[in-house]
């Protein structure tokens, strides 16, 4: 007899609720893995579906990274996909549309173990990143009894772990953001650093060539300055061999495509090996 989906989320969220840390708050996979020294390959989720983002989760990466900007998933198709995702080895992550306090208070109400936050190009925007995702006294983020709390079940253990656990994940993504690396990683409660190559192209004005020296240089930059303050230096790249040149660049944040990257280009990759036989000849 085959699952139903609802029957799958039930299933995961009951694995996710039985953790050693009590019902539901359970430690940040992903962030220890990182704190240890270890690097970290995820996938950008774009598909607003529960079940992609459960079948990815299994197959071993170690952090999904649930796309708000650009994929047009509401915030409770998020809160679903985020609870299968927890079932799971992989750790979930959320990106949101736009570094706004309200916004990430909402999103990570829904139970993320991580914010991911685009175009932050100044140390007093990644500062406003942190403030957002953080309890008093450290942050302004607003208490309330939604999925992360486990509905008011476990509300004091999450309040007391949250502002420990929860990833802040911040994009570097134009010029601006390079030249202010230094300060941006020196901002207190901020993981990782995470280049964003493709509009970091486009504020260089050389949109879509992600190769181009300019980028390039910025990517180094961008790693070095991440080492030499102990922060994590993230990026996204398409194949595997990207994964491993950045690996060995010191990125240890990375995420190896798209979802929809994935489906274009095995459907097509297939479709170029079939070959119908000729059609057949007019009869005379």
């Amino acid at each position: 007899m085959t699952e139903s989906l609802e029957e799958r989320i039930a299933e995961a969220v009951v694995r996710a609720l039985r953790t050693r840390n009590g019902l539901g708050v359970r430690e940040n996979l992903l962030k220890h893995k990182l704190l240890s020294g270890n690097h970290v390959v995820g996938v950008v989720v774009t598909i607003p579906s529960p079940t992609v983002a459960e079948l990815l989760a299994k197959v071993g990466f170690d952090f999904l990274w649930l796309d708000l900007e650009h994929g047009p998933a509401s915030l409770e198709t998020a809160q679903t996909m985020v609870a299968v995702v927890e079932g799971t080895d992989a750790t979930p992550l959320v990106r949101v549309a736009w570094n706004d306090p309200a916004l990430i208070k909402r999103t990570l109400d829904v139970g993320p173990h991580g914010i991911i936050v685009p175009m932050v190009s100044s140390a007093e925007e990644a500062e406003m990143v942190v403030k957002a995702c953080k309890y008093p006294p450290q942050g302004v983020r607003g208490a309330g009894l939604s999925r992360a709390q486990r509905y008011g079940l476990e509300l004091e253990a999450y309040l007391r772990r949250a502002n420990r656990e929860v990833m802040v994940v911040v994009q570097i993504e134009d010029v601006a953001g390079v030249e202010a690396a230094e300060e941006i990683a020196q901002v207190e409660g901020v993981d990782v650093m995470l280049v964003g190559p493709l509009d970091l192209s486009g504020s260089m004005g050389v949109l879509g060539q992600m190769d181009h020296p300019m980028v390039q240089e910025a990517l180094e930059h961008v790693a070095n300055v991440c080492r030499e303050h102990d922060v994590v230096a993230g990026t996204l790249v398409m194949d595997p061999e990207g994964v491993n040149r950045e690996f060995r660049r010191g990125f240890r944040f990375v995420a190896m495509g798209v979802d929809v990257a994935y489906m274009v280009n095995h459907a097509r990759s297939l479709l170029s090996q079939v070959r119908p036989p000729a059609p057949p000849s007019p009869q005379a």
